[in-house]
């Protein structure tokens, strides 16, 4: 079998287990989804005879999906080289280049090109429901190599005075994240725990009930939760938390899920029974376009039930647009 046929047999059947399980809530959403597998699969005599443009391409077809959930544009690649301490940022439609999180200039070129050409280029790697999320995401690939090969960035200061520098890169290790719960008290009695995930190592839950019992050991003034960059896990244990900010049981969220080879949804409903120690503190979430998933199911159900504020930017918009 040629490389073309395989290819094509590849492409056929991601886009039949696609058809068959994606939640897609309409026959004009469906059709929508085959006129996308024909033009992609019209493109295949053209792709390069190698693995990494093939599977970019799959990328490309996938992230037409617009749900996060496929994890597309979770990292740049298996192996890839960046810069040490240096970032990319996108403020006000300029883009900036950070060195240990202080700025260094507006990037005018990266390796010759536009940083605007080059994000957008990767933008179509990410699988979003919401451009800010696309952008948030594809801002990780503009200083990255997938060789060890040095960044030249062109840098514009505010005087208007050009520099080019060169970065050398390095290899990017994966990571477990550390201090996924962190806590402390602030200054006028304002209470502030950070949860950077909800997906559970063994003991999380424990975690978040330790740090909170730790900061709620006084009357707290107001508590504030960080979930910004947040992506989800475990929407139990989100539940399980927020079940100690109410002091009667309430729906937190519904949740549609389609039955698979079939166009039927079955519906259940997520709700919040009361859990002591009840903190009746105001609550105020900070958000992020990065809070995703479960995150997204506690940010709502909070908000909804009137029991926090959220402040911050809207979040990224996954697992069907949860609301």
């Amino acid at each position: 079998m040629s490389i073309l046929k395989k290819r094509q047999k590849t492409f056929e059947t991601i886009f039949e287990l696609v058809q068959k399980t994606f939640p897609f809530h309409s026959q004009k959403e469906i059709k929508k989804w085959r006129d996308y597998y024909l033009a992609y699969r019209k493109l295949l005599p053209s792709i390069p005879e190698n693995n990494r443009d093939f599977f970019l391409h799959i990328e490309y077809f996938l992230a037409l999906l617009k749900n996060s959930h496929t994890r597309l544009g979770s990292y740049p690649g298996k192996r890839f080289f960046q810069p040490r301490d240096h970032a990319a940022l996108f403020i006000n439609n300029t883009f900036i280049l950070t060195y240990k999180n202080r700025i260094a200039g507006e990037i005018a070129r990266i390796d010759g090109q536009k940083p605007e050409k080059i994000l957008a280029q990767h933008m179509r790697r990410i699988s979003s429901s919401t451009k800010k999320y696309a952008i948030q995401k594809a801002l990780g690939f503009l200083l990255f190599h997938q060789e060890k090969t040095p960044i030249r960035i062109t840098t514009k200061k505010p005087n208007g005075k050009i520099n080019e520098i060169v970065l050398p890169t390095r290899q990017i290790k994966h990571k477990p994240q550390k201090n996924i719960v962190t806590g402390k008290i602030m200054r006028k009695n304002i209470g502030y725990i950070k949860i950077a995930s909800w997906v559970d190592a063994g003991n999380l839950f424990e975690k978040i009930d330790k740090c909170m019992n730790n900061i709620t050991k006084r009357p707290i003034a107001a508590l504030i939760i960080d979930v910004r960059g947040n992506g989800g896990g475990d929407s139990r244990i989100a539940c399980r938390f927020a079940s100690r900010f109410f002091n009667e049981k309430v729906l937190f969220g519904t949740a549609r899920q389609r039955i698979t080879k079939t166009n039927i949804f079955k519906a259940h409903s997520i709700y919040v029974t009361p859990r002591n120690p009840y903190i009746s503190a105001p609550v105020i979430i900070l958000t992020d376009e990065a809070c995703l998933s479960s995150n997204e199911i506690f940010i709502a159900g909070m908000r909804d039930n009137k029991r926090a504020i959220l402040i911050g930017r809207s979040t990224g918009g996954s697992s069907g647009n949860p609301k």
